[in-house]
């Protein structure tokens, strides 16, 4: 029963570990997005990425076309890329 026990609580502790590390990148994520020069296009990507929302849903909310989406969201994305990819380098 003892061993039972140490191998429930040795997966917990894995789990919380692998939990910790995805909300500390997910942060980091919100934070980068957030720091976009164009803030509607941030919200484009928080919307679907963070949010989870259907392309059609954010462009209702938004009052865009859902042509303009995804042209907020390809500019977006390109900043994002160049961002993220520095983070990368300095946090190695």
């Amino acid at each position: 029963m003892g061993e039972l026990v140490s191998k429930i609580d040795d997966k917990q502790r894995k789990l919380q570990h692998e939990l910790d590390k995805y909300l500390d990148f997910r942060t980091k994520v919100e934070k980068e997005i957030n720091s976009l020069s164009d803030t509607n296009c941030s919200r484009v990507l928080y919307n679907r990425y963070i949010r989870s929302m259907k392309w059609e849903d954010i462009a209702d909310d938004m009052n865009y076309s859902i042509r303009m989406v995804h042209l907020c969201h390809n500019k977006a994305l390109k900043e994002f890329g160049n961002k993220y990819c520095t983070m990368l380098k300095n946090a190695g």
